[in-house]
């Protein structure tokens, strides 16, 4: 039980977001192509898209450390990100809104995951779904 209630919470604090980034940290990508401005960058659009989602808005961005509870890193690995081999390493997670909707009208999110500039994976999260997480790879439900 204990097991569950720490992956619900897990998951939960991926789709909300990183509070906790610095802007030390997020200045470390000022020199990145400018993606820490709200601007969508075009390897973002195309790398969606190439799974058959639109994106409709920029949501959050958040720099961590990869040094996750391997409870999570076992479900980001469902999810479609692997990160075991990037443990320890700085991340940068974008998260954007998407086009599409669940068939009860709910959003759908999908997070890109980045390492150095270079995108390393990307899982979709369903709002008030727990797990509400997928690999975004799935595609687009028509």
């Amino acid at each position: 039980m204990k097991r569950l209630l720490l992956l619900t919470l897990a998951i939960f604090m991926i789709s909300c977001g990183n509070d906790m980034k610095s802007d030390s940290a997020m200045e470390q990508f000022d020199d990145n192509k400018g993606e820490t401005s709200h601007e969508i960058p075009e390897e973002h659009v195309d790398y969606i898209s190439s799974y058959g989602w639109r994106i409709k808005k920029w949501n959050d961005q958040s720099v961590e450390i990869i040094d996750y509870l391997p409870e999570l890193m076992a479900q980001l690995r469902r999810n479609g990100v692997d990160l075991y081999e990037y443990e320890g390493k700085k991340v940068k997670k974008t998260t954007y809104t998407l086009e599409e909707e669940q068939e009860n009208g709910r959003e759908i999110f999908a997070v890109i995951y980045e390492i150095d500039g270079k995108i390393i994976g990307s899982e979709g999260i369903m709002e008030g779904r727990v797990p509400g997480g997928f690999p975004l790879k799935e595609g687009a439900v028509k």
